[in-house]
């Protein structure tokens, strides 16, 4: 009988094992995704500053292209 509690007891801390494994193994993906989101929202803000400043390039020369325009209309007439 006490052969069989210790052999259950056994398994019991096998198993214990596992899952404290298991779960360091969860805690460092988490970890990794966590490093990932967090360049990935980096990345992001880059990206919208660049379309920002793309944005303003591209009023400023959309401008300039009108004055263009209007100064050689002006010309043909």
């Amino acid at each position: 009988m006490a052969e069989d509690g210790r052999k259950t007891l056994e398994n019991q801390v096998k198993r214990l094992e596992m899952v404290e494994r298991r779960e360091i193994k969860l805690k460092e993906e988490i970890q990794s995704k966590a490093q990932q989101i967090q360049q990935m929202a980096e990345k992001i803000l880059v990206l919208e500053e660049n379309l920002r400043e793309t944005q303003g390039t591209s009023q400023r020369l959309e401008t300039h292209l009108k004055q263009k325009e209007k100064l050689y209309e002006d010309k043909i007439k």
